[in-house]
């Protein structure tokens, strides 16, 4: 035999060996309908965040013609460290149940620090499985904002199969994961930017690793974001699911209209195991779940003597004692502004709307154009309620303000709510002001609160 011909012999077989040796592997998720999950996230988060300042001093010199007003922020460092565990099982088509038996989270921001965690009655939660990621809520009775972001993290586990191909590959073949999937996965309210790259990593008999690195850009809560992704998956050959997700997250989030900024790192680590039986999901859980779940949060403050149940468009802005400051985002706008300030108390003495009314124009003043309309009624919680919306003109601009007074039928305990819009925002507004008051009731009143949405009386 030549040597040319052995040199060529021998380099056919070494091509045949490598092309043998590149396993092909079937990346298609395909797992049973009702298979219940038992999933434990770990959490860690680090960097700073940004937030506006309510003691910063106004600025020396307006802003130049054309030239929005800067707001006064100041930067705090964070960290979190956080676990939850919970069993989670198919409910109905784009939605499950779960049941939290850890959720907790440690807390730093500058020198304060807190840990929240999920009371007894809130651990059954229902997840909503929409294109913005995972929305949850409560059948057990409405969850504070604070809650909420306990749970609420990224890499959704209804969403993780998501990162797939669907298809054969081959060990070092890389496949893109779209914008559909990345945004509910990371709990963007919209994607601009999606280059999310994944490849096969090693393989074996029951499982695949692959890896996950890319760049998302998008919005959260009207705030832009940006993230840089690194990380790792475990695809179950057994079960054809993805069982492991380990990530790496850089954010860089912008000052949002309600909501702080953030740069920082967050590492999520997600595990999930088939189960059969679920401890927490029993039938009378699942029953629960599918009975009526309230998309509604509750402000519990014991300064003002009230709590308040509210929808997700409002977001807390600051808490100085007896005064608490709310503002509204609507498709990612500031469209609103509220605050809820305890009044002195007049023993035996009930507000009247005519002097109600009177107290809103010597507030107001010259700068009132119109009172648009009174109104005085009883809440759901028992309490009552007095109205009066009147419109403003300054430089142009056409200003609405919704007061009103809520008075525990118990103790005569009042709370006054102010909003404040433009007359271009009424539509986005609508009458969320209007279910604030109706759903304030005082703390610890045994009354099952559903706002109406009856608009105040003209």
């Amino acid at each position: 035999m030549s040597r040319s011909l052995s040199a060529a012999l021998a380099a056919f077989v070494g091509l045949s060996a490598a092309t043998l040796s590149a396993a092909d592997y079937n990346l298609t998720a395909a797992p049973p309908a009702d298979q219940a999950f038992q999933v434990e996230v770990q959490l860690k988060v680090g960097g700073d965040i940004t937030i506006r300042d309510p003691d910063a001093k106004p600025a020396d010199k307006p802003p130049k013609d054309g030239e929005p007003a800067q707001e006064a922020v100041k930067k705090l460092p964070m960290s979190v460290e956080g676990k939850l565990a919970y069993e989670e099982a198919p409910l109905a088509d784009k939605q499950s149940a779960r049941h939290y038996s850890v959720a907790m989270a440690t807390i730093k921001v500058g020198q304060g620090g807190k840990s929240p965690s999920l009371p007894d009655g809130r651990r059954l939660l229902v997840a909503n499985h929409t294109e913005q990621g995972v929305k949850l809520a409560s059948p057990g009775g409405p969850l504070t904002r604070e809650q909420l972001d306990l749970v609420d993290v990224v890499g959704g586990t209804p969403f993780l199969d998501g990162l797939l191909p669907g298809e054969t590959v081959a060990e070092g073949k890389a496949w893109n994961v779209g914008a559909e999937v990345m945004g509910p996965l990371l709990g963007l309210d919209s994607v601009s930017v999606c280059e999310v790259s994944n490849v096969v990593d090693e393989g074996a008999a029951s499982y695949v690793k692959f890896q996950v690195a890319g760049v998302v850009h998008g919005e959260v809560e009207g705030a832009p974001t940006e993230f840089d992704i690194r990380g790792l998956g475990l695809f179950d050959r057994r079960i054809n699911r993805v069982t492991r997700l380990n990530l790496a997250v850089k954010e860089k989030r912008s000052l949002g209209p309600a909501t702080p900024g953030f740069i920082g790192v967050a590492k999520v680590n997600i595990k999930r195991e088939p189960i059969t039986k679920p401890e927490f999901l029993t039938a009378q859980a699942m029953q629960q779940a599918r009975g009526n779940s309230l998309d509604l949060l509750v402000l519990p403050s014991k300064d003002l003597g009230f709590e308040f149940h509210h929808d997700r468009g409002w977001y807390l802005a600051s808490t100085q004692g007896p005064r608490v400051s709310l503002r509204r985002v609507h498709e990612g706008n500031l469209v609103a502004q509220a605050t809820l300030t305890r009044m002195p108390a007049k023993a035996g003495v009930k507000p009247s709307l005519a002097q109600f009314e009177q107290d809103v124009r010597a507030n107001i003043g010259a700068a009132m154009t119109e009172m648009v309309s009174s109104g005085e009624w009883v809440n759901q919680a028992g309490c009552g309620c007095l109205g009066v919306i009147a419109r403003t003109k300054v430089e142009d601009i056409e200003l609405e303000h919704r007061h009103y007074l809520v008075r525990s039928p118990e103790d005569g305990k009042t709370v006054s709510l102010v909003v404040t819009l433009a007359a271009g925002d009424m539509a986005a507004v609508a009458d969320a002001d209007r279910l604030l008051a109706d759903a304030a009731r005082p703390l610890g009143a045994k009354v099952a609160v559903k706002p109406t949405t009856k608009p105040a009386a003209k």
